[in-house]
């Protein structure tokens, strides 16, 4: 289960989690957390966060958060254990819904409201020592020196970026051209693979950002690679298309699967297979150095109405879920204020 919480330098899995880091992906953690360094900025956060729990657990109010805080980071530990992965395993088998699971580091976001409250515990338990005002200064500083790749954003990692001007065109083209229920019609992508790396958007790879650039249905399968393993998504018509590119197979093929469009991102790499014997006989929209846009008129069939009716019918359940807690919310707190009389 490659998307268990990583262990940090020095830290452990547990130590990692307990300093709200351990994210499976090595490359989206700032630098400083590959280091040693790591540990002295968790023993600092832990520190303002043991200084103010005994304030955070005298209150009942609190309590709960606390012990949320305490189960987001020792549960995803131990699902990040050997056991733990097997569990997890049996768990998404059984019942693939729960695949939400699975990204364990994730979880710990849930430990944050904890965590805020012990800082500004830290803060009531210092005030006998220290005025209020320099023991939170003195929180607040400690835990942002530690942080050293805040400054400047990441060093000057983290900065826009624009894109060339053959997106917004090929988007244009595509949003524009409304088919059967006003719909573009399903997009396949070049190269296969998800992942991208464009020469104007830095060295980090990126998700293919087509789909949120598209009114239209873009066939992505979800797959992800990560250290040499290829973790498959939920694309499986996604799937089929793209192996039909990479075949070579006649347009005709093409149509018949629903696909209405083809993108080909020109300077990423990735795999592309046979795909110039079908790109060659599908006339081109749009070309330039970034995109070049073909269409192959192909057109998604409707959902079965059974299909439809299932997705209402959870729509309207969720509808009534949220009406239904703003109800209990509103007789709950103006049932329970004192009558006064005027």
């Amino acid at each position: 289960m490659p998307f268990a919480a990583r262990a940090e330098p020095l830290l452990g899995t547990l130590g990692s989690l307990a300093g709200l880091g351990g994210i499976w992906n090595a490359e989206a953690v700032p630098d400083s957390r590959t280091t040693a360094f790591a540990i002295v900025a968790t023993a600092v956060l832990l520190a303002v966060v043991a200084v103010g729990a005994p304030a955070v657990l005298r209150n009942r109010t609190a309590t709960p958060l606390a012990i949320l805080a305490a189960v987001s980071v020792l549960l995803p530990a131990v699902m990040a254990t050997g056991p733990g992965l097997s569990a997890l395993r049996a768990l998404v088998e059984a019942v693939p819904g729960l695949a939400v699971l699975r990204d364990g580091q994730k979880w710990v976001a849930l430990a944050m409201p904890g965590y805020a409250l012990a800082g500004a515990g830290a803060v009531l338990t210092l005030r006998g020592r220290v005025r209020p005002w320099t023991a939170a200064a003195l929180c607040c500083a400690a835990l942002i020196a530690v942080l050293p790749d805040l400054a400047w954003g990441a060093w000057g990692k983290v900065t826009a970026v624009h894109y060339p001007p053959g997106w917004a065109a090929v988007a244009a083209v595509i949003n524009d051209n409304t088919g059967v229920n006003h719909d573009p019609g399903p997009v396949a992508v070049l190269p296969a693979d998800s992942t991208r790396r464009f020469p104007w958007a830095g060295a980090a790879p990126v998700l293919d950002p087509l789909p949120r650039w598209l009114h239209a249905d873009v066939l992505f399968t979800g797959d992800l690679a990560v250290a040499g393993t290829t973790v498959a998504g939920e694309g499986v018509h996604a799937r089929a298309v793209q192996q039909m590119l990479l075949d070579g197979t006649d347009a005709e093929t093409l149509r018949r699967a629903g696909v209405a469009w083809i993108v080909s991102e020109q300077r990423t790499p990735g795999a592309t297979g046979d795909s110039a014997t079908t790109l060659r006989a599908l006339p081109i929209v749009y070309r330039d150095d970034e995109m070049i846009l073909y269409r192959v008129d192909g057109s998604a069939p409707g959902a079965d109405a059974r299909v439809r009716a299932a997705a209402i019918t959870a729509h309207l359940v969720w509808a009534g879920l949220l009406l239904g807690s703003l109800a209990f919310l509103a007789i709950a707190y103006w049932g329970g204020r004192p009558y006064r009389r005027s």
